[in-house]
C-alpha cells in the first residue's frame, strides 16, 4: 500500500508542481507583453504586429504545455494504477479542491483494496488464510473509524 501511496503522491506532486509552474510561466510572460505593449508607437503598424504575433507565441507557448502536463498527467495515471476504476478515482482526488473530497476519494480506493485483498484469501492453505483473515479483519477494524464504510 504504500508504494502506491507514493506513487499517487508522484502524480499529485507532478500535476501540482506543473500546474504552478505554467502559472508562473504565463505571468512572466504576461509583464513581458504588457511591457512591449506599453513601449510601441500605436500608429506603427510593423510594431503592432510584432505584438500581434509574439501574443499568439506566448499564448501557444502556454496552451503547448497545459497540454503536455494533462497528457503526462494520464500517462503518470495509468502507468501507476490498476484498472480503470483506480485511474477514475486517482483523477478525482485531483479534480477536487476539498479536503472531505479528497478523503473520499482516498476512502474509495482503500476499499476497493480491501475487497481485491479478499479475493486472494481463497488461494491460500487454512494457516496462511486465518492468518491473512485476522490481518484483514485488523485492517478493516482501522478503515471503518477513518473511512465510510463502503461496500464493494
Amino acid at each position: 500500500m504504500a508504494e502506491v501511496d507514493k506513487k499517487i503522491e508522484t502524480i499529485r506532486d507532478t500535476d501540482k508542481i506543473g500546474k504552478s509552474f505554467i502559472n508562473m510561466l504565463n505571468g512572466i510572460l504576461a509583464v513581458v507583453l504588457t511591457g512591449l505593449a506599453g513601449t510601441i508607437d500605436i500608429k506603427d503598424e510593423n510594431s503592432n504586429l510584432l505584438l500581434r504575433n509574439i501574443s499568439i507565441s506566448f499564448g501557444a507557448t502556454i496552451t503547448g504545455l497545459q497540454l503536455i502536463l494533462a497528457f503526462g498527467i494520464d500517462v503518470m495515471i495509468s502507468k501507476y494504477t490498476f484498472g480503470e476504476d483506480q485511474e477514475n478515482i486517482v483523477r478525482k482526488m485531483l479534480e477536487s479542491n476539498t479536503a472531505g473530497g479528497k478523503i473520499q476519494k482516498g476512502n474509495e480506493m482503500l476499499g476497493k483494496v480491501i475487497h481485491e485483498m479478499k479475493k486472494v484469501k481463497e488461494d491460500m492453505n487454512e494457516e496462511d488464510k486465518s492468518k491473512f483473515t485476522q490481518q484483514i479483519n485488523d485492517l478493516e477494524a482501522a478503515y471503518g473509524p477513518l473511512g465510510t464504510g463502503l461496500d464493494c
